[in-house]
């Protein structure tokens, strides 16, 4: 079963509402639409609030209805979702981005100074739930005479300095979405609010797009009943009665709703500041969290991402809120350059927002905070694949085609689906073998040197070599995982159960093992003239199940300690444990017939 970073609730009230709704004579433009404002706008305490179709309409409508026009500029944060700035160019106008505090949210300090005579509104994001120092931002606004926009689609149910976000007293609008992984929800929707009453009579307008039938509102002559008017280029941003009917019924929730996800936050809040190298992110004084999500913050972004991966590889679902705006692409067409906000690209390496939702049960939560605490002290483990281009014996051995595939990609493929590896590497002097090995998953992030790619170089070194390369770079691994390319019968079992061994025992190595079909001390030499010869003959009158069983290397991988392997540089030493394997599991290939043997018992083994 998987934990998801965010989910809805819903209940039979809600599906029931909704269902009411279905069998009515409005399925949209009725009374659920201004009964739901009437209900929002009371919750929050605000005098207008306008349903629209999603948050990003919401914003785009704000702009509008505050007079965004073409040439003007829109302060925001880059740490927030793409739509925050695009709705500045949805009006013509140009993003300005302003650098964050340490939590996350907008540094009001630094806004005044990318204020410019262009400059009209300024967007501030309380992202995650916690709402912005809005009595700071507010003056800024007072004095240079500009449009305050709250971006409180994370924000339903947080309050600031004793008053709920939404309100409209730091600011003329303030807008919500109502997406699923909100604190209710609509499917997709969104609410404006204000205390001006012409704001809001512009934002109706605009929603239908720009058509009214109010006759005291009308340019021109009535001509009839049916006579309406287009009197500006508006949208239909409209939100249907059936959604409207599902966020009268969210709405009637929302304080248990966020009364729970502050219970799961005090819960991570105590957990995890016992934990090392796991940072939290409290709320200003004076603010309450609405807790849309519980971010954490982690030493970097090669941390945050092996963090994400583990997390996945247990069934827990996480995401990172935000890319920074400006880092996508598009903003790249339109000038914007990485380092603009030096606090905002630091801030979002480091973060990932974990589970947080209302019906997180707490064997989940435990879940997740045990996970992240076994992150902390488990070892960091690297795949490494060697595949040399040059082989006499088979050209291209590494990426012969092995039945349907590149032998190669089997290796691959066995160490990706242990989701054992914080990395799955291979070691290569060949580029077509490096462009293979990454169309398969695994990465190349230096071809081997000259030295190490001749006949002469041993596994050891090439282990060395790779392992060295990465502390260079200051990656340090506490195991690693030797595969041949050529060995397609590893599987992810048999990986972890090395590592397991590893682990457990406390051994320098750990690998397969084969045993000898015919014992090696009864074999023979075949001498000058054709004639055998027995290897041990005191062996050759004793029988054989008193003889000591033999073994040799399976050829598949070597699972190593690295702390002992660069010490001692050597693979086999007298603290390895075998891992043993049947002769139809292994096969030595160093010539065609052993790539048709293998081929053979593969197929075997497979069943195909």
């Amino acid at each position: 079963m998987t934990i998801p970073y965010g989910k809805q609730t819903i209940d039979k009230v809600d599906i029931k509402a909704v269902s009411d709704v279905l069998g009515s004579e409005f399925l949209t433009t009725g009374p659920r639409v201004k009964e739901f404002e009437e209900k929002f706008a009371s919750f929050v305490n605000v005098k207008y609030a306008v349903v629209v179709s999603n948050g990003t309409a919401a914003l785009h409508l704000a702009c509008l209805a505050a007079g965004l026009k073409k040439g003007e500029e829109l302060i925001t944060t880059p740490m927030t979702f793409a739509a925050s700035a695009n709705c500045a160019l949805y009006c013509g106008a140009k993003p300005v981005f302003v650098d964050i505090k340490e939590n996350g949210l907008i540094d009001e300090s630094l806004i005044e100074k990318r204020v410019t005579p262009k400059t009209k509104i300024i967007i501030p994001v309380h992202i995650g739930g916690l709402p912005c120092d809005m009595e700071k931002i507010q003056a800024i606004a007072k004095r240079y005479k500009l449009v305050v926009i709250e971006d409180a689609c994370h924000a339903l149910g947080a309050e600031y300095k004793g008053t709920k976000t939404g309100d409209c007293k730091y600011s003329d609008m303030a807008v919500f979405s109502f997406h699923p992984v909100k604190h209710i929800t609509t499917g997709e929707g969104g609410m404006i609010t204000t205390n001006s009453k012409v704001l809001y009579e512009k934002l109706l307008l605009l929603r239908t797009h720009g058509i009214t039938r109010i006759s005291d509102k009308l340019l021109n002559k009535k001509e009839g009943p049916w006579f309406y008017e287009m009197q500006e280029l508006g949208f239909n941003y409209r939100l249907t009665d059936f959604q409207c009917a599902l966020g009268i019924s969210q709405l009637t929730k929302i304080r248990r709703f966020v009364a729970k996800r502050l219970a799961i936050a005090k819960i991570y809040d105590t957990a995890l500041s016992k934990i090392d190298g796991i940072e939290i992110i409290k709320p200003s004084e004076g603010c309450k969290d609405a807790y849309h999500l519980y971010v954490i913050k982690v030493k970097d972004a090669e941390t945050r991402l092996d963090l994400f991966n583990y997390l996945k590889s247990k069934g827990i679902f996480c995401q990172v809120h935000y890319i920074p705006v400006y880092w996508h692409p598009y903003y790249q067409t339109l000038g914007y350059k990485k380092g603009l906000c030096p606090n905002a690209e630091e801030f979002y390496g480091k973060i990932i927002s974990i589970p947080m939702y209302p019906s997180l049960k707490r064997w989940e939560q435990n879940k997740v905070i045990e996970a992240i605490g076994s992150f902390r002290k488990r070892k960091k483990i690297l795949a490494l694949i060697p595949a040399r281009g040059g082989s006499k014996r088979i050209p291209h051995k590494n990426i012969k085609n092995f039945l349907s595939r590149p032998i190669i990609s089997y290796s691959i493929k066995a160490a990706i689906d242990s989701n054992l590896f914080d990395e799955v590497m291979v070691s290569t002097d060949d580029k077509e073998i490096a462009e293979i090995a990454q169309k398969y998953g695994a990465k190349v992030p230096f071809l081997r040197s000259i030295k190490n790619s001749s006949d002469h170089a041993t596994t050891a070194d090439v282990i060395e070599e790779v392992l060295t390369e990465y502390l260079k770079r200051g990656i340090k691994y506490d195991y690693v995982c030797c595969l041949y390319a050529t060995a397609p019968f590893i599987t992810p079992e048999k990986l972890v159960k090395a590592k397991k061994r590893l682990e457990e025992l406390e051994v320098d190595s750990v690998f397969p093992v084969t045993r000898f079909n015919s014992d090696i001390k009864r074999s023979f030499r075949i001498e000058d003239g054709g004639r055998l010869k027995m290897n041990w003959p005191k062996y050759s009158n004793i029988r054989s199940q008193d003889i000591v069983a033999a073994y040799h290397d399976a050829g598949q991988f070597y699972f190593l300690d690295v702390k002992n392997f660069l010490v001692q540089k050597r693979i086999f030493t007298n603290n390895t444990l075998p891992i043993i394997t049947s002769e139809l599991e292994a096969q030595d290939i160093n010539n065609d017939e052993d790539w048709k043997i293998a081929e053979f018992k593969y197929k075997a083994l497979v069943g195909k």
